[in-house]
């Protein structure tokens, strides 16, 4: 396959995007020059640019309008009670762990009576996802009620703690 450089085909080092989107480019070129031959594709010059242009345009946008949107989910914050077997029973190690896996904040702790206190704060669904993995706690644990208050969000934690 007769390979066409990019900076042969713009005349210039000064190429917009990335390394990995030039060389997908300089794929898609070759591709172009085994099917049309390359005075094909230098002829198109002016046409492949725009065309270019425009997908790294999209590309930038689309990522952009990603990152607002997963700025903008609704952040949530819980009080929760966790009751049952649930002292002694890896239940708070375990729900660090689930905490970080899915992106919650906040902290978890035993309570003299026997159950779970905990407060999570993120992304909703997240927060959601941890609740319903406390519903079943760790494969040691019977949990038989939660008790969950909605709160205000703060976004006062950084990173999910065990307290005592």
């Amino acid at each position: 396959m007769d390979k066409i450089s990019v900076y042969d085909l713009l005349g210039t080092r000064d190429i917009p995007g990335s390394e990995k989107q030039i060389r997908a480019l300089e794929t898609r070129l070759s591709e172009l020059v085994a099917i049309n031959g390359r005075k094909w594709v230098l002829d198109h010059r002016a046409e492949l640019l725009k065309q270019w242009e425009m997908a790294l345009n999209f590309e930038s946008r689309t990522s952009r309008e990603r990152g607002r949107r997963k700025d903008m989910e609704e952040k949530k914050r819980l009080h929760v009670i966790i009751k049952g077997r649930v002292q002694g029973v890896c239940y708070r190690l375990e729900t660090q762990k689930a905490a970080r896996r899915y992106g919650v904040n906040g902290w978890v702790r035993n309570l003299q009576d026997g159950s779970v206190e905990a407060m999570f704060e993120g992304d909703a669904g997240a927060v959601d996802d941890l609740v319903q993995w406390c519903r079943r706690g760790p494969s040691l644990a019977v949990v038989t009620d939660l008790e969950i208050e909605p709160l205000e969000y703060k976004g006062e934690f950084k990173g999910f703690e065990i307290r005592f």
